[in-house]
């Protein structure tokens, strides 16, 4: 899947040479981030890159965390403060498919 970020809406800009990290992290106690890609960002803030859900994620909620930017150590996943990040809802695999290790699917709240 793609995850991307278009510019800041303010004047501020980023130090040259920042690198975002993207990790996932399934719901549940105890779940560990995986480091899924790293990503040069724009002066603006603007970013893109492509990556997998990790196999053998079982079916779920599932959260993209972008980490690397000013604001990190936001950890409130409920939209009350900045950060980025998005969750989503990992699918099971469709009756009668095969057993690859992959996830059936994702979708965004």
């Amino acid at each position: 899947m793609t995850v991307s970020s278009g510019g800041l809406r303010c004047d501020r800009r980023l130090p040259a040479g920042t690198i975002y990290r993207v990790s996932a992290v399934q719901a549940g106690a105890g779940a560990a981030a995986v480091e899924l890609a790293t990503v040069p960002v724009a002066r603006d803030g603007r970013f893109q890159v492509t990556v997998r859900i990790p196999p053998g994620t079982g079916p779920g909620r599932l959260y993209l965390e972008i980490s690397g930017s000013l604001y990190d150590g936001c950890e409130d996943t409920a939209s009350s403060c900045v950060g980025y990040g998005v969750q989503l809802t990992v699918l099971p695999p469709p009756t009668g498919a095969s057993a690859s290790g992959s996830p059936g699917g994702a979708s965004s709240p």
